[in-house]
Protein backbone atom coordinates (compact mmCIF):
# COMPACT_ATOMS: atom_id res chain seq x y z
CA UNK A 1 0.00 0.00 0.00
CA UNK A 2 2.69 1.96 0.85
CA UNK A 3 4.60 1.21 -2.38
CA UNK A 4 1.17 2.05 -4.25
CA UNK A 5 1.29 6.13 -2.44
CA UNK A 6 4.63 6.67 -3.44
CA UNK A 7 4.18 5.67 -6.73
CA UNK A 8 1.21 7.83 -7.24
CA UNK A 9 2.55 10.65 -5.32
CA UNK A 10 5.73 10.74 -7.91
CA UNK A 11 3.68 10.69 -10.73
CA UNK A 12 1.58 13.68 -9.51
CA UNK A 13 5.27 15.19 -9.06
CA UNK A 14 6.32 14.38 -12.61
CA UNK A 15 3.15 15.46 -13.99
CA UNK A 16 3.12 19.31 -11.42
CA UNK A 17 6.78 19.48 -12.49
CA UNK A 18 6.24 18.89 -16.43
CA UNK A 19 3.10 21.41 -15.68
CA UNK A 20 5.30 23.82 -14.19
CA UNK A 21 7.60 23.56 -16.98
CA UNK A 22 5.30 23.99 -19.97
CA UNK A 23 3.43 27.28 -18.09
CA UNK A 24 7.64 28.79 -18.87
CA UNK A 25 6.73 27.97 -22.67
CA UNK A 26 4.53 30.34 -24.93
CA UNK A 27 4.43 27.41 -27.42
CA UNK A 28 5.61 24.05 -26.88
CA UNK A 29 5.39 21.04 -29.47
CA UNK A 30 5.64 17.24 -30.25
CA UNK A 31 7.56 16.46 -33.32
CA UNK A 32 8.62 12.88 -32.71
CA UNK A 33 10.91 12.62 -36.03
CA UNK A 34 11.84 16.43 -35.81
CA UNK A 35 14.82 15.94 -33.46
CA UNK A 36 17.51 18.65 -34.71
CA UNK A 37 14.74 20.83 -36.51
CA UNK A 38 14.95 24.29 -35.98
CA UNK A 39 11.35 25.71 -34.58
CA UNK A 40 10.78 29.49 -34.87
CA UNK A 41 7.86 31.43 -33.61
CA UNK A 42 7.40 35.01 -35.43
CA UNK A 43 5.27 38.15 -34.79
CA UNK A 44 3.76 40.40 -36.84
CA UNK A 45 3.62 43.68 -37.38
CA UNK A 46 2.63 46.44 -40.43
CA UNK A 47 5.75 45.78 -42.12
CA UNK A 48 5.07 42.07 -42.35
CA UNK A 49 6.43 39.49 -39.75
CA UNK A 50 9.57 40.03 -37.47
CA UNK A 51 11.33 36.68 -35.45
CA UNK A 52 10.13 36.40 -31.99
CA UNK A 53 11.65 33.23 -30.64
CA UNK A 54 13.07 29.88 -32.04
CA UNK A 55 13.23 26.33 -30.59
CA UNK A 56 15.35 23.02 -31.29
CA UNK A 57 13.73 20.25 -31.27
CA UNK A 58 15.17 17.42 -28.58
CA UNK A 59 14.06 13.99 -28.09
CA UNK A 60 10.92 15.00 -29.76
CA UNK A 61 9.87 17.96 -27.60
CA UNK A 62 10.50 21.97 -28.32
CA UNK A 63 9.47 25.21 -26.23
CA UNK A 64 9.44 28.36 -27.12
CA UNK A 65 10.39 30.23 -23.42
CA UNK A 66 10.32 33.94 -24.26
CA UNK A 67 7.18 35.89 -23.14
CA UNK A 68 3.93 36.86 -25.36
CA UNK A 69 3.51 40.47 -24.24
CA UNK A 70 1.24 41.37 -26.57
CA UNK A 71 -1.90 38.55 -26.95
CA UNK A 72 -2.62 38.03 -30.46
CA UNK A 73 -1.98 35.79 -33.69
CA UNK A 74 1.64 34.28 -34.13
CA UNK A 75 3.49 32.36 -37.15
CA UNK A 76 5.10 29.15 -36.26
CA UNK A 77 7.77 28.32 -38.98
CA UNK A 78 8.89 25.10 -39.53
CA UNK A 79 10.66 23.55 -42.02
CA UNK A 80 8.28 23.47 -45.35
CA UNK A 81 5.41 24.68 -43.24
CA UNK A 82 3.76 27.67 -41.53
CA UNK A 83 1.31 27.71 -39.16
CA UNK A 84 -0.90 30.47 -37.38
CA UNK A 85 -1.56 30.36 -33.39
CA UNK A 86 -3.47 32.91 -30.78
CA UNK A 87 -0.88 33.16 -28.06
CA UNK A 88 -1.55 35.23 -25.19
CA UNK A 89 -1.37 34.41 -21.05
CA UNK A 90 -1.98 30.61 -21.53
CA UNK A 91 0.95 28.19 -23.11
CA UNK A 92 -0.06 26.55 -26.33
CA UNK A 93 0.76 23.01 -27.00
CA UNK A 94 0.94 22.26 -30.64
CA UNK A 95 1.57 18.64 -32.56
CA UNK A 96 3.68 18.18 -35.32
CA UNK A 97 2.97 15.29 -37.63
CA UNK A 98 3.64 13.63 -41.03
CA UNK A 99 1.10 13.99 -43.61
CA UNK A 100 1.81 13.24 -47.91
CA UNK A 101 4.17 15.87 -49.00
CA UNK A 102 5.25 16.98 -45.84
CA UNK A 103 4.28 17.99 -42.22
CA UNK A 104 1.25 19.37 -40.22
CA UNK A 105 0.83 21.48 -37.43
CA UNK A 106 -2.14 20.88 -34.75
CA UNK A 107 -2.91 23.25 -32.03
CA UNK A 108 -3.84 20.47 -29.18
CA UNK A 109 -7.00 21.99 -26.73
CA UNK A 110 -7.41 24.82 -28.72
CA UNK A 111 -8.97 27.91 -26.86
CA UNK A 112 -11.75 29.59 -28.27
CA UNK A 113 -9.44 32.77 -30.01
CA UNK A 114 -7.85 29.36 -32.04
CA UNK A 115 -11.23 28.11 -33.01
CA UNK A 116 -12.55 31.16 -34.51
CA UNK A 117 -8.98 31.95 -36.17
CA UNK A 118 -9.36 28.75 -37.64
CA UNK A 119 -12.99 28.57 -38.56
CA UNK A 120 -12.11 32.54 -40.04
CA UNK A 121 -9.24 31.49 -41.99
CA UNK A 122 -11.64 28.55 -43.72
CA UNK A 123 -14.10 31.11 -44.78
CA UNK A 124 -11.45 33.56 -46.13
CA UNK A 125 -10.72 31.08 -48.42
CA UNK A 126 -14.25 29.93 -49.52
CA UNK A 127 -14.85 33.49 -49.87
CA UNK A 128 -11.20 34.29 -52.16
CA UNK A 129 -10.84 30.94 -53.88
CA UNK A 130 -14.14 28.94 -53.59
CA UNK A 131 -15.32 29.97 -57.11
CA UNK A 132 -18.88 30.53 -55.75
CA UNK A 133 -21.70 31.27 -57.93
CA UNK A 134 -23.87 34.34 -57.40
CA UNK A 135 -26.41 32.31 -55.37
CA UNK A 136 -23.61 30.87 -53.08
CA UNK A 137 -21.66 34.03 -52.42
CA UNK A 138 -24.60 35.80 -51.15
CA UNK A 139 -25.29 32.76 -48.51
CA UNK A 140 -21.44 32.82 -47.50
CA UNK A 141 -21.67 36.51 -47.23
CA UNK A 142 -24.69 36.06 -45.05
CA UNK A 143 -22.65 33.30 -42.95
CA UNK A 144 -19.48 35.55 -42.87
CA UNK A 145 -22.11 38.73 -41.22
CA UNK A 146 -23.38 36.27 -38.85
CA UNK A 147 -19.99 34.78 -37.55
CA UNK A 148 -18.07 38.26 -37.26
CA UNK A 149 -21.12 39.33 -35.47
CA UNK A 150 -21.20 36.66 -33.32
CA UNK A 151 -17.26 36.29 -32.43
CA UNK A 152 -17.39 40.09 -32.20
CA UNK A 153 -15.08 40.46 -28.91
CA UNK A 154 -12.34 38.28 -29.78
CA UNK A 155 -8.78 38.99 -31.07
CA UNK A 156 -9.53 36.64 -33.67
CA UNK A 157 -12.04 38.10 -35.07
CA UNK A 158 -10.10 41.41 -35.51
CA UNK A 159 -7.69 39.59 -37.97
CA UNK A 160 -10.40 38.48 -39.86
CA UNK A 161 -11.94 41.41 -40.38
CA UNK A 162 -8.89 43.03 -41.73
CA UNK A 163 -8.17 40.42 -43.97
CA UNK A 164 -12.02 41.01 -45.45
CA UNK A 165 -11.42 44.61 -45.38
CA UNK A 166 -8.55 43.62 -47.97
CA UNK A 167 -10.29 41.94 -49.76
CA UNK A 168 -12.99 43.99 -50.78
CA UNK A 169 -15.70 42.69 -48.33
CA UNK A 170 -18.54 45.33 -48.25
CA UNK A 171 -17.51 48.07 -45.60
CA UNK A 172 -21.20 48.51 -44.10
CA UNK A 173 -21.00 45.24 -43.09
CA UNK A 174 -17.32 45.90 -41.27
CA UNK A 175 -18.86 49.04 -39.62
CA UNK A 176 -21.85 47.25 -38.07
CA UNK A 177 -19.16 44.72 -36.77
CA UNK A 178 -17.03 47.72 -35.69
CA UNK A 179 -19.52 49.42 -34.20
CA UNK A 180 -20.47 46.09 -31.54
CA UNK A 181 -17.14 45.14 -30.19
CA UNK A 182 -15.71 45.99 -27.00
CA UNK A 183 -13.61 49.40 -26.03
CA UNK A 184 -10.69 47.15 -25.36
CA UNK A 185 -10.98 45.05 -28.98
CA UNK A 186 -11.04 48.49 -30.47
CA UNK A 187 -8.15 49.76 -28.79
CA UNK A 188 -5.94 46.71 -29.77
CA UNK A 189 -3.38 47.22 -32.52
CA UNK A 190 -5.66 45.16 -35.07
CA UNK A 191 -9.09 46.99 -33.73
CA UNK A 192 -7.25 50.80 -34.27
CA UNK A 193 -5.99 49.02 -37.61
CA UNK A 194 -9.36 48.42 -38.55
CA UNK A 195 -10.81 51.57 -37.67
CA UNK A 196 -7.70 53.45 -39.96
CA UNK A 197 -8.77 51.05 -42.97
CA UNK A 198 -12.33 51.92 -42.87
CA UNK A 199 -11.77 55.63 -42.62
CA UNK A 200 -9.15 55.27 -45.29
CA UNK A 201 -11.78 53.42 -47.23
CA UNK A 202 -14.29 55.55 -46.53
CA UNK A 203 -12.28 58.37 -47.98
CA UNK A 204 -12.49 57.17 -51.59
CA UNK A 205 -16.28 55.59 -51.69
CA UNK A 206 -18.88 57.48 -53.79
CA UNK A 207 -19.42 60.75 -51.94
CA UNK A 208 -16.22 61.53 -50.49
CA UNK A 209 -13.63 64.41 -51.48
CA UNK A 210 -11.07 62.80 -54.00
CA UNK A 211 -7.88 62.75 -52.26
CA UNK A 212 -5.61 65.10 -54.68
CA UNK A 213 -2.77 64.07 -56.59
CA UNK A 214 0.42 65.75 -57.52
CA UNK A 215 2.43 63.48 -59.74
CA UNK A 216 4.59 64.48 -62.97
CA UNK A 217 3.89 64.01 -66.83
CA UNK A 218 6.47 63.07 -68.60
CA UNK A 219 7.25 66.70 -69.68
CA UNK A 220 8.53 66.98 -66.23
CA UNK A 221 5.55 69.16 -65.34
CA UNK A 222 3.64 68.30 -62.08
CA UNK A 223 -0.15 68.66 -62.27
CA UNK A 224 -2.65 68.34 -59.64
CA UNK A 225 -5.54 66.47 -59.60
CA UNK A 226 -7.28 69.62 -57.94
CA UNK A 227 -6.72 71.60 -60.39
CA UNK A 228 -9.10 70.48 -62.73
CA UNK A 229 -11.83 71.58 -60.06
CA UNK A 230 -14.98 72.88 -62.14
CA UNK A 231 -15.13 70.01 -64.61
CA UNK A 232 -15.98 66.42 -64.67
CA UNK A 233 -13.17 64.03 -63.93
CA UNK A 234 -12.28 60.72 -64.58
CA UNK A 235 -9.14 59.68 -62.78
CA UNK A 236 -7.99 56.48 -64.63
CA UNK A 237 -5.49 54.21 -63.08
CA UNK A 238 -3.78 52.76 -65.61
CA UNK A 239 -0.12 50.68 -67.20
CA UNK A 240 1.22 50.07 -69.75
CA UNK A 241 1.71 46.24 -69.01
CA UNK A 242 -1.81 46.04 -68.46
CA UNK A 243 -3.72 44.65 -71.57
CA UNK A 244 -7.35 45.44 -70.92
CA UNK A 245 -6.11 49.57 -70.08
CA UNK A 246 -4.49 49.77 -73.38
CA UNK A 247 -7.22 48.04 -75.24
CA UNK A 248 -9.44 50.89 -73.82
CA UNK A 249 -7.50 53.62 -74.93
CA UNK A 250 -9.18 54.21 -78.27
CA UNK A 251 -12.92 54.49 -76.43
CA UNK A 252 -11.54 56.87 -74.03
CA UNK A 253 -10.28 59.05 -76.65
CA UNK A 254 -13.53 58.82 -78.58
CA UNK A 255 -15.74 59.88 -74.94
CA UNK A 256 -12.92 62.70 -74.25
CA UNK A 257 -12.95 64.23 -78.09
CA UNK A 258 -16.65 63.74 -77.97
CA UNK A 259 -17.25 66.10 -74.37
CA UNK A 260 -13.99 67.88 -74.25
CA UNK A 261 -15.69 71.09 -75.24
CA UNK A 262 -18.82 70.44 -72.44
CA UNK A 263 -15.22 70.37 -70.15
CA UNK A 264 -15.11 67.07 -69.20
CA UNK A 265 -11.27 65.78 -68.58
CA UNK A 266 -9.03 62.97 -67.67
CA UNK A 267 -6.32 62.42 -65.13
CA UNK A 268 -4.14 59.47 -65.64
CA UNK A 269 -2.04 57.85 -63.21
CA UNK A 270 0.27 55.24 -64.84
CA UNK A 271 1.44 52.80 -62.38
CA UNK A 272 4.61 51.94 -64.80
CA UNK A 273 7.97 51.45 -62.71
CA UNK A 274 10.09 51.95 -66.35
CA UNK A 275 9.85 55.75 -68.02
CA UNK A 276 10.35 54.24 -71.71
CA UNK A 277 7.55 51.55 -71.36
CA UNK A 278 5.44 54.67 -69.89
CA UNK A 279 6.51 56.71 -72.50
CA UNK A 280 6.64 54.86 -75.69
CA UNK A 281 2.94 53.46 -74.65
CA UNK A 282 1.73 56.61 -74.26
CA UNK A 283 2.95 57.58 -77.79
CA UNK A 284 1.22 54.54 -79.32
CA UNK A 285 -1.74 55.11 -78.04
CA UNK A 286 -1.98 58.58 -78.66
CA UNK A 287 -3.19 59.72 -75.45
CA UNK A 288 -4.21 63.22 -75.15
CA UNK A 289 -5.14 63.83 -71.92
CA UNK A 290 -2.80 64.58 -68.29
CA UNK A 291 -0.87 61.32 -68.01
CA UNK A 292 1.28 61.78 -64.95
CA UNK A 293 3.46 58.76 -62.96
CA UNK A 294 5.48 58.54 -59.78
CA UNK A 295 7.74 55.67 -61.40
CA UNK A 296 7.12 53.30 -58.63
CA UNK A 297 4.73 50.88 -60.09
CA UNK A 298 2.18 49.63 -57.21
CA UNK A 299 3.84 51.54 -54.83
CA UNK A 300 2.55 54.71 -56.40
CA UNK A 301 1.47 56.43 -53.53
CA UNK A 302 -1.95 57.74 -55.22
CA UNK A 303 -2.57 54.06 -55.69
CA UNK A 304 -2.13 53.47 -52.02
CA UNK A 305 -4.39 56.38 -51.19
CA UNK A 306 -7.20 55.54 -54.05
CA UNK A 307 -6.75 51.47 -52.76
CA UNK A 308 -6.12 50.42 -56.07
CA UNK A 309 -5.09 46.57 -56.32
CA UNK A 310 -5.95 46.08 -60.05
CA UNK A 311 -6.15 48.07 -63.16
CA UNK A 312 -7.85 49.48 -64.53
CA UNK A 313 -9.58 51.34 -62.49
CA UNK A 314 -11.56 54.41 -62.66
CA UNK A 315 -13.18 57.52 -60.46
CA UNK A 316 -15.37 59.51 -61.98
CA UNK A 317 -15.41 63.00 -59.91
CA UNK A 318 -17.77 65.99 -60.08
CA UNK A 319 -16.64 69.91 -60.28
CA UNK A 320 -16.52 70.03 -56.79
CA UNK A 321 -14.04 67.10 -56.47
CA UNK A 322 -16.29 64.68 -55.06
CA UNK A 323 -16.25 61.58 -56.22
CA UNK A 324 -19.63 60.42 -58.03
CA UNK A 325 -19.42 56.82 -59.76
CA UNK A 326 -16.40 54.30 -59.50
CA UNK A 327 -14.85 51.73 -62.33
CA UNK A 328 -18.13 52.34 -65.34
CA UNK A 329 -16.42 51.12 -68.49
CA UNK A 330 -17.47 51.47 -71.93
CA UNK A 331 -21.23 51.91 -72.77
CA UNK A 332 -22.19 52.43 -69.13
CA UNK A 333 -19.45 55.10 -68.60
CA UNK A 334 -20.30 56.35 -71.70
CA UNK A 335 -24.06 56.31 -70.69
CA UNK A 336 -23.10 58.43 -67.25
CA UNK A 337 -20.71 60.89 -68.63
CA UNK A 338 -23.61 61.59 -71.24
CA UNK A 339 -26.30 62.51 -68.49
CA UNK A 340 -23.91 64.78 -67.03
CA UNK A 341 -24.08 67.06 -70.05
CA UNK A 342 -27.51 67.10 -70.67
Amino acid sequence: MKNILLYGLGILWLSFSACAQNKKCSVFGIWEKGNGKVVYLYAEDKRGAKPLDSAVVDKGKFCMKKPIEVPGRYILFLPGYTAQVMLGEKPVKVNVGSQIGGIFVKVLKPSLEQKVLEESNALLRRMIWGNLSKEEKKVHDERIEAFILSHADLLATTYFVNELLAAGYPLDKIENYYHVVKPEVKDSPQGRSIKAMIDEIRGTTVGSMAPDIDLPTLEGENVKLSSLRGHYVLLDFWASWCGPCCKEIPALRALYEKFEKNGFRIYAVSLDSKRGAWSGTSKELEIPWINVSSLEGSSCPAAKTYRVSGVPKHFLIDPEGRIVAINLFGEELEAKVASLYK
